[in-house]
């Protein structure tokens, strides 16, 4: 009932707002700070890094309210700093990138949506047009100004949307989280189960492979998926220069969350020349998610193919000749 209350509020408000909102961030100054991206493979752990990451420092960021209002987020957003004092909650609860609580830290799926592919498919450069450009770079650039901080988003879309993103944002800084690649396939695994009730159902990004992975069992499915997406990152980070990307190891977060935040906060200052302030502490540690167990029979084979496939050899997706209008 409260959270049917909530989506209709939510969606009124959007609904109210829209007109005005496309106007307020077309006219918006690019953005003060380097934009900070928090990314990797599905199920990797990255939700939890950022619901840290906005917890210790102070960052701009979407939260639950705004992104309830995909169409008006940095309206929403202005008009919650200026009545608010907000501080991102202390509690670190997810299921399957949601977050609780309307000043929690959201993807913003729906608001990204807007720009890129909904079903979060792969994007090469050139592949966001001129005014939805101008869109994104004024709405990260609204949000900044409302928190006067570096503007954080996690979200498992990013990774197929790197080189657009740094066309959108040349000065954009990344974060690759990164976990066992067992734990990841188990995952996906059963995400596809809990979340979408079928095996066979496509669970979360598509790397630029997709095409040629459709028609596969869910395992190789799955398998195909992991090393589609290591291989588009790679090649797109290798592109866009690694010295804007910033690795964080599961396991090492997990095992010291404040002294990996504070090494990702040093190199973010190195790339950026601004220093992130420490707002608030976080947990000495976090408990690891625990392992998605499958059938002895699956896990053996889900090894087995880990183990076979290469990783995608596919030459690197040409820059669009023109932006799509």
């Amino acid at each position: 009932m409260r959270r049917g209350l909530r989506r209709l509020a939510g969606a009124m408000a959007d609904l109210a707002l829209r007109g005005r909102e496309k106007a307020y961030v077309v006219s918006a100054l690019p953005t003060r700070f380097a934009p900070l991206f928090i990314t990797g493979l599905p199920r990797v752990g990255s939700t939890l890094v950022y619901q840290a990451f906005v917890r210790r420092f102070a960052a701009a960021y979407v939260r639950n309210a705004a992104a309830a209002t995909p169409r008006a987020p940095a309206l929403v957003t202005r008009l919650l700093s200026r009545a608010l004092v907000i501080v991102p909650p202390d509690g670190y609860r997810n299921r399957y990138g949601d977050t609780a609580g309307w000043s929690g830290p959201s993807q913003g799926r729906e608001i990204w949506g807007r720009w890129f592919p909904v079903n979060q498919t792969y994007v090469a450069a050139g592949g966001c047009s001129d005014p939805a450009m101008r869109e994104m770079q004024g709405t990260v650039s609204r949000i900044e100004e409302a928190f006067l901080a570096p503007f954080v988003n996690k979200s498992q879309g990013h990774a197929v949307r790197i080189l657009p993103l740094c066309e959108a944002f040349p000065r954009a800084v990344f974060v690759r989280v990164s976990r066992d690649v067992v734990d990841v396939a188990e995952s996906l695994l059963v995400g596809r189960r809990e979340c979408l009730g079928d095996e066979r159902a496509w669970f979360s990004a598509k790397p630029s492979n997709y095409a040629s992975l459709r028609g596969l069992e869910p395992i190789d499915q799955v398998v195909g998926q992991i090393r589609g997406l290591d291989a588009d990152m790679a090649r797109d980070f290798l592109q866009v220069g690694q010295d804007r990307v910033i690795d964080v190891d599961y396991t090492c977060f997990c095992q010291a969350p404040r002294d990996t935040l504070d090494r990702v906060a040093r190199r973010y200052e190195h790339i950026s020349g601004h220093a992130l302030r420490i707002s608030n502490d976080v947990p000495d540690e976090f408990k690891p998610a625990s392992r998605r167990v499958l059938a002895p029979s699956e896990s053996l084979l889900l090894r087995r193919r880990l183990d076979e496939l290469p990783a995608d050899p596919s030459p690197m997706p040409q820059a669009n000749s023109r932006r799509r209008p």
